[in-house]
């Protein structure tokens, strides 16, 4: 299974945020949003509700993740939003240290940070 996120980036990205620039303020505004609606769905089913880091955090690992996927040559959508998004979760990996050098320093980098 999936984090929901996934699906939420793709509908940001391809959707409701397709305007070919990177608006943070309208994006924070949405996540905001979904956030909140979310919450009231899951405490009325009685499920427990994540806070907004993880689910922010979620969201951002899913722009990088989709944003490798473009690369493959399927690029559509709002590039801007991905790339700056996928920008911030690098600065995050290299923060602090040196910048992991191979696909298993990266793994274990995502679980230390993330």
């Amino acid at each position: 299974k999936a984090p929901p996120t996934k699906d939420l980036v793709y509908f940001f990205a391809t959707a409701a945020m397709n305007g070919g620039r990177w608006e943070k303020d309208r994006e924070k505004a949405y996540l905001d949003h979904y956030y909140k609606e979310l919450c009231t769905l899951l405490e009325a089913q009685g499920d427990e509700k994540p806070t907004f880091e993880q689910l922010y955090d979620s969201y951002m690992l899913a722009c990088v993740d989709y944003r490798r996927w473009q690369e493959g040559g399927f690029a559509w959508g709002n590039q801007d939003l991905l790339d700056a998004n996928a920008e911030k979760v690098f600065e995050r990996l290299h923060a602090g240290g040196s910048a992991p050098t191979c696909e298993k320093e990266y793994y274990d980098r995502i679980f230390e940070v993330f």
